[in-house]
């Protein structure tokens, strides 16, 4: 016995969209967000914290950067908070980004506010769809609004990071 095998042909409406439709992967690659600012010497790595960070384009590689921090840490009895605005510039080859923060910082070694000012210069390199590496130079300065609480004080640094992201 034979078997045939017969494709029918069905015809149908064609139909067209009014608009443009966008399919994004349903994976995406991670953003790499690095803050150049040095944290306060009481906000460690125990502390739990809650950050709502945005980026906004303003335009031609331009980014405004708004970011609002607060911490606990339960092992010192310490709480802060940080409010902070920069902006970003892409010129290809490396990102420059100036970022200035009011902290607070509240708890039984000392209370005290400060301001934070930086600037780094940041190249990154794509070393795989899930790996990002990178190399930046920063410049910080941090000015107490009053007394400072002990062991902090009013000062500058520059800092080399480099690093890698890992998925």
């Amino acid at each position: 016995m034979r078997w045939a095998a017969c494709l029918m042909l069905v015809p149908a409406l064609a139909q067209a969209d009014d608009g443009i439709e966008v399919h994004a992967r349903a994976e995406q690659p991670p953003v790499l967000v690095l803050d150049p600012t040095l944290t306060s010497r009481f906000e460690s790595l125990h502390a739990d914290e809650a950050n709502v960070h945005s980026v906004v384009p303003v335009g031609h590689g331009v980014d405004a950067i708004l970011d609002n921090t607060t911490w606990a840490n339960p092992d010192i009895v310490e709480r802060g908070w940080r409010a902070a605005a920069g902006l970003t510039r892409d010129f290809g080859v490396a990102r420059l980004t100036a970022m200035a923060s009011y902290n607070g910082v509240d708890g039984w070694l000392g209370d005290g506010r400060y301001v934070d000012l930086t600037v780094a210069l940041t190249r990154t390199f794509r070393l795989s769809r899930w790996m990002t590496a990178w190399i930046s130079l920063s410049i910080s300065v941090r000015s107490w609004t009053g007394t400072p609480p002990p062991g902090e004080r009013n000062g500058a640094a520059a800092m080399l990071s480099v690093g890698t992201t890992f998925r």
